[in-house]
């Protein structure tokens, strides 16, 4: 898509650094002739890589203007414009707006009657994620649903789901298994119990463990001095070659499994308070409740449980 924008690199240094904001906006006008041109192929207009976060803004085949915002912990929303709501200009007014909740495009082109067109932006079957060597992955379709989507190089991995990805994946296997019945009475409940609390667990952990990354990536700075402090006496030797909330994992062998350790980590490197997260404080000890400690039996400590003979686990 050829047209006029100013790319220089104060610029482009300038919208990188807004973009590690996670509100923002961004208006321009964009010149191009072929833009608004209500026919004819598509192309990409903007790019923007800031992280792990992206802003795109593609003309598509369909005639349409769209603009996505992607990050690991909000995923990809796209707003999208029918050309044939604005009329013809070779000259047009862009607005880009986004936060974790709303990201929005506006255009107004610069002719006669031209009025300003305005829509919001709605979750994306087209996903975009970036993966460890900053290429950009352009992931499933219309109509189509792609999930636990891994890719590797080699014997290298370079993209892996997200950390909310991994616990919505998760859900949606819990799901699965409660519809399953069996004539084995509470043997069969006591598993299905089980099971679901492993599935839980091992998905709390990975949430932890990736989320714990992703946030640097989305231009949160962890305050890796008080991170250094959690090290073990065994690991304290590791400290000097720690220089980012990924190398502070590796180092340390954190337990993300462990609720309280996991909130420990939150709390020092972000200053991230679970108690006072959007979630209800039930819910937090339910769910505290069911992980397990670094020394006990998984197996033993819930199969001492008494489970109820009907409805043995219920999840909102």
């Amino acid at each position: 898509m050829e047209g006029q924008l100013d790319t220089s690199a104060s610029l482009t240094e300038k919208l990188k650094k807004a973009l590690q904001n996670p509100h923002g906006s961004f208006v321009f006008w964009y010149q191009s002739p072929e833009l608004l041109l209500n026919s004819g192929e598509g192309g990409i207009v903007l790019e923007i890589i800031s992280g792990s976060r992206l802003i795109r803004l593609e003309k598509s085949a369909e005639s349409t203007v769209d603009y996505y915002y992607s990050t690991p912990g909000s995923g990809t929303r796209r707003a999208r414009i029918n050309l044939s709501e604005i009329p013809y200009a070779d000259r047009v007014f862009i607005a880009l707006t986004w936060s974790p909740q709303q990201t929005s495009l506006s255009m107004g082109p610069e002719a006669e009657g031209g009025r300003l067109v305005h829509a919001n932006g709605e979750e994306s079957r087209i996903r975009f994620r970036l993966d460890v060597e900053g290429n950009v992955c352009r992931i499933g379709d219309q109509g189509v649903f792609v999930a636990q989507t891994y890719i590797y190089r080699g014997e290298k991995m370079i993209l892996e789901p997200t950390a909310i990805e991994y616990w919505r994946e998760s859900l949606q296997a819990i799901q699965v298994l409660k519809t399953a019945k069996s004539s084995e009475g509470f043997m069969f409940e006591a598993l299905q119990s089980n099971l679901i609390v492993g599935i839980l667990t091992t998905g709390f952990e990975v949430y932890c463990k990736r989320r714990f990354i992703e946030l640097e990536g989305e231009g949160i700075s962890p305050n890796l001095p008080a991170l250094i402090k959690m090290l073990p006496k065994s690991r304290v030797g590791y400290a000097h070659n720690i220089r980012s909330s990924a190398e502070f994992v590796a180092a340390s062998g954190i337990n993300f499994q462990n609720w309280d350790i996991s909130k420990e980590a939150f709390n020092k490197g972000y200053g991230i308070v679970f108690g006072q997260l959007p979630v209800s404080g039930e819910y937090c000890r339910k769910f505290r409740d069911t992980s397990y400690s670094d020394t006990a039996s998984f197996t033993c400590r819930h199969y001492s449980r008494s489970y109820p003979q009907k409805h043995p686990v219920s999840f909102q």
